[in-house]
């Protein structure tokens, strides 16, 4: 079996595909160069920092700099982020 994960869309797409293979396991995401990431799931991930004023003063420049590059999506305020292989 294989899943197969598209990060070219929020939330990424996942699938399970070749559900009957028993004999493989894999997972494979595909080719992307970024994506976008919910702004509010980050100041989640952050924890207790995200209510850190310095950290939030830093989050907040970060944020304004993406936004005068264009990678914030006007629609959901997401935030594109470079995907390392």
């Amino acid at each position: 079996m294989r899943i197969e994960i598209d990060l070219a869309v929020v939330p990424p797409a996942v699938a399970l595909l070749d559900a009957d293979d028993m004999k493989r396991f894999s997972v494979t995401v595909l080719p992307a160069s970024h994506t976008f990431v919910d702004r509010s799931a980050l100041l989640e991930m952050a924890g207790e920092r995200a209510g850190d004023p310095e950290w939030r003063t830093g989050f907040d420049a970060m944020v304004a700099y993406a936004q005068s590059r264009g990678w914030v999506r006007e629609a959901d305020g997401a935030i594109r982020a470079h995907i390392e292989q």
